[in-house]
């Protein structure tokens, strides 16, 4: 005689049954547990039976005094050097600044996209005296050159990020009272001309790194020299680039509560940018 099938229905609607908890396998409330299953409903009742032994959720009991003691909750940021009232640029100024060096970046970065199969021959022509194992010595470039287009338009980003952190070692030999020098200055107004707009976390770190040295630098000038504003100037260009352009707002030279401080044109279309 064949064994009468027997068929399980919910009583709720599958809507309210759909959730983690449901219980898959429907089993015969007539089936009694034993110690060695010999069908399947069997089975399943007696690995139902020892799963309800154990917690749904467990954890491990770890003494976390050890990591308590050494986590760091705060982190301290470096504070912004004395900004001199005298050697401080005027608003207008740096929207004067930023604009040109907006038009200038717009225009290098629209060459590079043009010129993009030549980048390749002209960064070997350009650097053939300066690569080893195919890194830029920056040092010999600083030493015997003047930044051209050519220069910087067949620059990768490592090789961008490399030559502003050789720049970050010159700044960090400036003696007090002196300021950046003429060719170093020039090396990096370029290469701000194709560093990543808006920056990366990397770029950022560096940037901020040479702003606050450009700043730490213009603090120790002398106010009361003939050429104190002279030695600052350049600085000055710096500071407002990288708090401005590249969105450093706190290391610049104004307040960041003040209201829309400058108007940008480029691309043909008007770029408003607020601080």
């Amino acid at each position: 005689m064949t064994a009468k099938k027997i068929v399980f229905n919910q009583d709720k609607d599958d809507d309210e049954c759909e959730y983690l908890g449901t219980q898959c396998f429907q089993i015969n409330p007539h089936v009694e547990e034993k110690e060695i299953p010999t069908n399947g409903e069997e089975y399943l009742l007696k690995v139902i039976k020892e799963r309800a032994k154990y917690a749904t959720v467990t954890k491990c009991d770890l003494d976390i005094s050890e990591i308590n003691k050494k986590r760091c909750n705060t982190v301290n940021e470096h504070e912004n050097p004395v900004r001199p009232e005298l050697l401080k640029p005027t608003i207008e100024w740096q929207n004067i600044q930023i604009a040109d060096f907006s038009d200038l970046h717009m225009y290098v970065i629209r060459m590079a996209a043009r010129k993009r199969c030549l980048l390749p021959s002209i960064f070997d022509e350009t650097y053939k005296d300066f690569l080893n194992d195919g890194d830029i010595l920056w040092d010999k470039v600083f030493e015997s050159t003047e930044p051209t287009l050519s220069h910087v338009v067949g620059l990768t980003h490592s090789a961008v990020e490399s030559g502003l952190d050789a720049i970050l070692s010159n700044l960090q030999e400036v003696p007090p009272g002196q300021s950046i020098d003429r060719r170093t200055g020039l090396w990096l107004h370029a290469l701000l001309t194709v560093t990543r707009h808006p920056p990366q976390s990397d770029d950022s770190f560096l940037l901020r790194n040479i702003c606050r040295r450009c700043a730490e630098i213009r603090a120790s000038i002398d106010l009361n020299a003939e050429n104190a504003k002279e030695l600052a100037t350049p600085l000055n260009i710096f500071i407002c680039i990288i708090a401005k352009y590249f969105g450093q707002h706190d290391l610049g030279d104004y307040e960041l509560d003040d209201s829309k401080v400058a108007q940008i044109y480029y691309d043909s279309k008007v770029a408003q940018i607020y601080y």
